[in-house]
């Protein structure tokens, strides 16, 4: 062999290497698609459905009662949620989530419906979804801060109770509970963290009493 042949065997052998290595690669990925496709149905893996989050036909009915119970109250009553300063509106949310849980307790509404439920219903009060999101996760943190919150709530499960056999008292019950929510409290020296959470709240929920809620 010449000097010449040998030079182009060396040239030209790592070449053929890779080419080989690239068909077995091919030839390999052929066979697996072969057998994924002749494999039974049953074994075939099947795309994952995406999570279906709506309500059910009966968590349904109970947020439309709820948001039918504070239209009617705030349309009925003194409260106008278009002028409703922030701290009002935080009552109405801490009422309206008293009174969801006696719904959903009635109706056997898993937690997670429950928080839906009720962040629809604090956007009537013009909130925007994600602070509406963030009051109904979390307003139990609220209930131990002011015995004047947890009044709030209570008002909300008593005047659900009273409505459901009476629908003609959510304006009353709504208006008697605001009432005792803006009576002036004394101050107490327990206040101060009181006075904090409902700051922050304030800030996390968008800041004055002139924002945009909707």
């Amino acid at each position: 062999m010449s000097l010449f042949a040998v030079a182009a065997f060396l040239v030209l052998k790592p070449f053929k290497v890779i080419a080989e290595a690239v068909a077995i690669v091919k030839l390999q990925d052929n066979k697996e698609k072969a057998a994924a496709s002749e494999a039974p149905a049953g074994l075939k893996k099947k795309p994952k459905k995406p999570q279906d989050e709506s309500l059910s036909p009966e968590a349904e009915k109970l947020k439309n009662y709820l948001m039918t119970f504070l239209k009617e109250g705030l349309d009925g009553g003194k409260a106008y949620k278009e002028t409703m300063d922030n701290f009002n509106r935080f009552g109405v949310s801490l009422f309206l989530a008293g009174a969801s849980e006696v719904l959903t307790a009635q109706g056997k509404i898993n937690p997670g419906s429950q928080i839906k439920i009720l962040v629809e219903s604090i956007l009537v009060l013009r909130f925007k979804k994600s602070h509406a999101l963030n009051l109904a996760k979390r307003y139990e943190e609220y209930l131990m801060a002011d015995s004047r919150y947890m009044q709030m709530f209570q008002a909300g499960r008593a005047a659900i109770a009273v409505y459901l056999s009476d629908h003609t008292a959510a304006p009353r019950l709504l208006d008697e509970a605001l009432g005792e929510w803006n009576k002036p409290k004394a101050v107490e020296p327990e206040s101060g963290p009181t006075t904090v959470m409902f700051a922050n709240w304030v800030r996390a929920t968008g800041g004055d009493e002139d924002g945009d809620y909707n």
